[in-house]
């Protein structure tokens, strides 16, 4: 059973053995039944017992409360929310129902409330774990993660999603070693769980640690032979280390393991683009943006193969969506000034290749500037105007000041 499942049957037991009046014969039985398949992962049966439940006339908070739980984790949040109501009508201080109101709130972005709903759990049980480990979760999106550390109960079966959620967001931050450090704290205690084991093993490969990478990643593969994600992350590395054969065979097993999974899609056909199979690539970043519309690699690496083909419209309509998801990504800025370029539009370029300078790193920025100014050259049409002054920068601030001026 996967450790994140293990905390519902002790749910169960907790709640059949402590929330029922004596004499509910019917609910217990009931209880007892829902109980019996969330273990067997028969959770349509045990939804059916628990609303049957929760219709008796001695139905407790507890019913509701676990009704709710199983409808949050169906994404059922409406009718979770109907049960969180039935539950606090019965007890209004129960700390496990304002915790799970706080969960059903935040996943509907209502966040102020969720805080207050979960503020409401720890005033009655300061300790109460998913009450700590929700208001964590809003804290990690605030970027307050050293608020979110301190507020992050103690490390079980419980919590592991919450310290991967810790992790990324160290590693998000630019922070891999304290991403490390944290999965290393979850390994030494489960030390098979997989996800923990991907992940700092996709850490390490970011760090140019590959042999650690490759550790971690044979061992997540030991304990999880079918996950897409572990082939994923074994493609990126393989990629890494140039292997590129390896690498898009790595992908495609992810693919067939998960037709869904769109990042096996793009990095696959970022491996055709690098190998100049443009005609391949797009078939594959069309496919994972048919499964997720703004996924933003997937429209950059299109926007590029698009351009290399010289299909600038499509280019330039692939980069310009790419850009509304994320507007700072300055190598897209690039591929939309060779779409213009490629459409005679100079000046139109030139304007996003100082979008581009502005953006890139600063160690990038000087060889970034002799590159478009490489590609520009032969194709202006004459020596004058905004594109030709940009040509003759010498440094990266030279030429963002003549695209300022251009443009004010």
């Amino acid at each position: 059973m996967p450790f994140v499942q293990c905390w519902l049957p002790l749910l169960c037991a907790a709640l059949i053995a402590t929330s029922l009046p004596a004499g509910a014969k019917s609910v217990d039985a009931l209880l007892e039944a829902a109980a019996q398949a969330i273990v067997a992962g028969e959770d349509a049966r045990a939804l059916e017992r628990l609303t049957t439940a929760s219709l008796a006339s001695d139905a407790t908070a507890g019913v509701f409360v676990l009704l709710a739980r199983l409808q949050l984790r169906r994404g059922d949040h409406e009718d979770a929310k109907a049960s969180l109501r039935e539950a606090l009508a019965r007890t209004p201080d129960d700390a496990e129902a304002l915790s799970l109101r706080g969960d059903a709130l935040r996943a509907a972005g209502r966040l102020d409330e969720a805080r207050a709903s979960y503020d409401a759990a720890m005033a009655k049980e300061p300790a109460h774990v998913s009450a700590r480990s929700g208001e964590a979760r809003l804290l990690i999106a605030e970027g307050d993660l050293a608020a979110a550390w301190a507020l992050a109960p103690p490390l079980d079966l419980s919590t592991l999603e919450l310290r991967l959620a810790l992790a990324d967001a160290a590693a998000e931050a630019g922070d891999l070693a304290t991403a490390i450090a944290e999965l290393d704290q979850v390994l030494e205690q489960y030390p098979d769980w997989a996800p923990a084991l991907v992940r700092r093993g996709d850490y390490h490969r970011r760090q140019s640690d590959l042999p650690a990478a490759h550790a971690d990643l044979e061992r997540a593969l030991g304990s999880d032979r079918r996950s897409a994600e572990v082939h994923y992350r074994r493609g990126l590395l393989r990629r890494d280390l140039s292997d590129l054969e390896a690498a898009r065979g790595e992908f495609t097993r992810a693919i067939g393991l998960d037709p869904e999974f769109a990042p096996a899609f793009v990095a696959r056909g970022a491996v055709y683009q690098s190998t100049g199979q443009h005609e391949q690539a797009l078939r594959d970043f069309d496919h994972a943006l048919a499964i997720d519309s703004s996924h933003s690699d997937a429209l950059a690496h299109k926007a590029g193969s698009e351009c290399v083909r010289a299909a600038f419209d499509r280019c330039l309509e692939a980069a310009e969506a790419a850009l509304r998801v994320d507007p700072n990504d300055w190598r897209v800025h690039v591929v939309r000034g060779h779409a213009l370029l490629g459409r005679g539009l100079a000046d139109a370029a030139v304007e996003a290749y100082g979008s581009a300078l502005g953006l890139a790193p600063p160690g990038n920025a000087q060889r970034l500037l002799a590159e478009l100014q490489r590609h520009l050259r032969p194709r202006l049409p004459d020596r004058q105007g905004v594109s030709w002054r940009f040509l003759a920068a010498s440094d990266v601030d030279q030429a963002v000041a003549v695209v300022g001026g251009c443009c004010e």
